[in-house]
């Protein structure tokens, strides 16, 4: 006979497992909570606003090869491979929105496969709204 301990802890697994099955089939269009940080620009210094967006684009998806994410209507395609380099283990993240942004591409190597693809929403975050191609109003949807 199972302890109610035991028996909840199989209960959760279980759940955890029905939920990653379930992540498998990801929406189509994804919205995010629009950061505080965003609404009031006024100082011109986007880094807040970029940093908190990229975490809210992060936790959307369960990122592995060219997985394609839609988010407001941005179609975007965010990658992270791991791959050793010397004697330690490194992820290597990429993001792009080839549509609104054209040929710009946030990159990143880190030692966490987290803090490598939200670094790379970061720079390409960066890099698209210094040229000009992307406002952080865009992920306000």
């Amino acid at each position: 006979m199972q302890t109610p301990r035991k028996s909840i802890i199989f209960q959760l697994i279980v759940l955890v497992v029905w939920l990653c099955g379930m992540n498998q089939v990801q929406c189509q269009n994804q919205k995010i909570d629009f950061p505080q940080s965003c609404i009031a620009i006024v100082t011109g210094n986007y880094a807040p606003c970029i940093v908190e967006l990229a975490t809210q684009i992060w936790k959307l998806h369960q990122w592995g090869e060219d997985q394609p994410i839609t988010i407001c209507g941005i179609n975007c395609v965010g990658n992270v491979k791991g791959r050793f380099s010397g004697f330690e283990w490194k992820w290597d993240g990429k993001f792009q929105c080839e549509a609104k942004a054209p040929g710009i591409i946030g990159q990143t190597t880190k030692v966490s496969q987290q803090g490598a693809i939200e670094n790379a929403i970061q720079d390409f975050l960066t890099k698209a709204v210094a040229a000009g191609k992307i406002k952080p109003e865009d992920f306000k949807c």
